[in-house]
């Protein structure tokens, strides 16, 4: 790690490397990019612990692309706007079987497409976001 950073290979030759694989007709490997609201939220962080305080960690404090289950969804391939949609018909509904509804709804999609374990997981996420929000949301 060189100053808090992961030693990559330069930018040239990763582009290069892409270039040689569509010129052979392969599919290219796309580089690994993060978001602009995860770059914001490490800088953000960063700046707070530097001064000496941390962060909350409830999801009304967390932008929603850093909660758990944003976090899992990222990992399953889910796109951010999906993740957002999904989060945000979170926020409006009353009850905990209702966020499950929206979830097994969300899977059903070819964007999403979760089953068994997974599906479980995203579920149980879900109920736990969809809970610190409202306990926030009363206090």
């Amino acid at each position: 790690m060189i100053f808090g950073r992961t030693k990559q290979k330069p930018i040239i030759k990763k582009l290069k490397k892409m270039q040689s694989d569509i010129e052979k007709g392969k599919v290219p490997k796309l580089p690994e990019t993060r978001t602009r609201q995860e770059i914001i939220t490490e800088i953000f962080v960063g700046h707070l612990e530097s001064i000496g305080l941390q962060p909350a960690s409830d999801s009304g404090f967390l932008p929603s692309s850093q909660t758990p289950l944003a976090k899992y969804l990222r990992r399953l391939g889910v796109t951010d706007d999906i993740i957002d949609a999904v989060i945000a018909g979170l926020a409006e509904e009353e009850s905990a079987r209702a966020v499950m509804d929206i979830v097994e709804a969300a899977a059903d999609t070819p964007e999403i497409n979760l089953h068994g374990d997974y599906l479980t997981r995203a579920k149980e996420l879900a109920v736990l976001e969809w809970k610190k929000r409202k306990q926030f949301e009363t206090s």
